[in-house]
């Protein structure tokens, strides 16, 4: 029986901060039938969209989510980013329409970006299976029973395989709830029904033994942005896993069993670098994980950008070079939890599927740049590291992964402390193995900090070998590169953040690593090396060393141990 689909679907999602909406324009009515042939022109058998070699996968964690089939600037802006290689990429799947574009692009993502991971969602909507949460588990049961079905009926499990999917989503946010009524306080499970909240627990404890049975990983949750509530909101004991407590325990009690499972948060931003938004919107998945127990389960942010009451960045107005910012902001964050595979930004293809207002393509070019071949890592007072082990302990730490290299750092406006490393895709020249630490503080004799140099290379700026006059340098040997950062972190009882050390790491330089180095200063407008990775710490000064360079070292005020300048040197 065929049930078509709406031409447009208004979804209201309210939260403690705003109103969010979001409009669909479906172009194509949806059939819910028995799983048959591909329809026409869908070729199961489709070769890869790729030709290139497999490429290592970016150290980045900003992703997409494709929805349809694009043309001219979206289908550019998609193919720019598969050739940087991210993470995670989610498809949805509704009705076979273009499975052989979607097949295409899957194996052509996996064979060009090994490693990479595929997130699968199937199209159900509320006209076909629907509830209000208000049964028992009886109810729950038959309900999982009959969303595993409709997904079936769109959804080439022959071609769209285990093999090929590494995760599978349920039901969207809170898309096939009847009782969604924020007038009256009724959000499905997201608020104040408790009930309806362990019913959830029980729909998808039945629906992740489905999916396990058939071979796949769920990913459970499709939590929709500032929800559910958390401990200590709308009834929930402080000490409570909040309204997510029931669907947690299913979690947990899955991967007991040894089941692959993990669980998926939609985290846009609203009013974007506001730090109550922030922690309300973009970071909510900490506290529920921190709630329910969940550190060290995997989670993918299945939807991401900007949304809200004025909904997407596009319809808003949003200063395109703004946006970009807030998502590498975004992206520096994830980095420093684990268990985050990555973050899916929606939406990237057919716009007439989302919303122009969501559409990324205006920013493929410029963000699958910097996806490519950078990455931001903050070191101020916390660390964030993709390679190395605890090199100095209680001090806040930036480490690029194994053979990336760090080209830029960033200070304060106010103090002049370091406060983030842009780590870059390194080359064949950049083997990854750490060989050095370089303390600061040292052995140091009648002064807090004094040099730590394993070469004596010198800069056109500098007297000779002394490549910044007057202030105390820490710089790596011949054919090495700096790989990790470090500060004094004042979590750790530190009267300052001030600069510590740095770790060096062995390369493959033509001429050892000494020729045509040249000091950049920090702090000071016009260091920036405008090598695509935009505005990696936006309100703070940076500075980058060129394309073809690499930092060789770092230097400092003797007396505040601020970080004054780097060593940029070809390579």
């Amino acid at each position: 029986m065929a049930v078509a689909g709406p031409d447009a679907i208004l979804r209201a999602m309210k939260n403690h901060a705003s109103v969010r909406l979001l409009a669909f324009a479906l172009s194509v009515p949806l059939a819910v039938a028995c799983s048959g042939p591909a329809p026409a022109g869908d070729d199961p058998t489709a070769e890869s969209a790729f030709s290139t070699a497999p490429t290592r996968l970016a150290a980045s964690k900003i992703g997409m989510q494709i929805l349809g089939v694009s043309s001219g600037a979206g289908a550019t802006a998609i193919d720019q980013m598969f050739q940087a290689c991210p993470r995670v990429v989610k498809w949805m799947l509704n009705d076979g329409v273009d499975d052989a574009t979607r097949l295409s692009q899957m194996k052509g993502y996996k064979s060009h970006c090994p490693g990479g991971q595929i997130v699968l969602r199937v199209y159900v909507p509320s006209q076909v299976v629907s509830w209000n949460g208000a049964g028992d588990v009886n109810e729950a049961v038959g309900k999982a029973d009959a969303f595993w079905n409709a997904m079936k009926a769109q959804w080439r499990q022959d071609i769209f395989t285990p093999q090929l999917v590494d995760w599978v989503e349920g039901p969207n946010e809170i898309d096939n709830w009847t009782n969604y009524d924020p007038a009256h306080g009724h959000a499905g499970w997201y608020w104040n029904d408790a009930h309806a909240a362990e019913w959830y627990g029980w729909f998808w404890d039945h629906l992740a033994e489905l999916m396990v049975a058939s071979g796949y990983h769920p990913l459970i949750g499709s939590i929709a942005v500032g929800n559910p509530a958390l401990p200590g909101e709308w009834g929930y004991a402080a000490t409570s896993g909040g309204g997510f407590q029931w669907v947690a325990s299913v979690i947990r009690a899955k991967r007991a069993k040894g089941y692959t499972v993990g669980w998926s948060y939609h985290n846009y931003g609203d009013q974007l670098f506001d730090p109550s938004d922030e922690q309300h919107n973009v970071l909510r998945y900490r506290t529920i994980r921190d709630a329910n127990g969940l550190g060290g389960v995997p989670i993918v942010l299945t939807e991401g950008g900007q949304d809200g009451a004025q909904h997407g960045w596009v319809d808003r107005g949003t200063n395109p070079d703004f946006f970009e910012a807030f998502l590498e902001r975004q992206d520096k964050l994830l980095q420093q939890d684990a268990e985050v595979l990555g973050s899916t930004l929606y939406a990237w293809g057919n716009p007439g599927l989302f919303g122009a207002g969501f559409d990324i393509a205006p920013l493929g070019t410029r963000l699958s740049s910097y996806v490519a071949n950078n990455v931001g890592l903050i070191f101020r007072d916390i660390s964030t590291q993709l390679a190395g082990g605890d090199w100095d302990k209680c001090h806040g730490k930036a480490a690029c992964a194994g053979g990336d290299y760090i080209a830029g750092l960033s200070v304060d406006p106010g103090d002049h402390q370091g406060r983030s490393a842009l780590c870059r895709r390194g080359t064949s020249q950049f083997s990854g193995t750490w060989t050095r630490t370089l303390l600061a503080d040292h052995a140091c004799t009648g002064s807090p900090v004094c040099d730590q140099r394993a070469a004596a290379r010198g800069a056109p700026q500098g007297n000779g070998s002394d490549w910044d006059f007057g202030f105390a340098k820490l710089e790596c040997g011949p054919n090495e590169f700096v790989v990790s950062v470090s500060e004094d972190a004042s979590v750790c009882g530190a009267a300052r953040d001030g600069f510590h050390g740095i770790a060096c790491a062995v390369g493959g330089f033509t001429a050892s690593g000494g020729a045509g180095c040249h000091t950049k200063l920090l702090g000071t407008p016009g260091q920036d090396g405008a090598n695509g990775a935009g505005d990696w710490d936006y309100g703070g000064f940076k500075t980058e060393c060129g394309a073809n360079e690499f930092m060789a070292g770092v230097s400092l005020d003797v007396g505040t141990r601020a970080p004054h300048a780097v060593l940029c040197c070809a390579r």
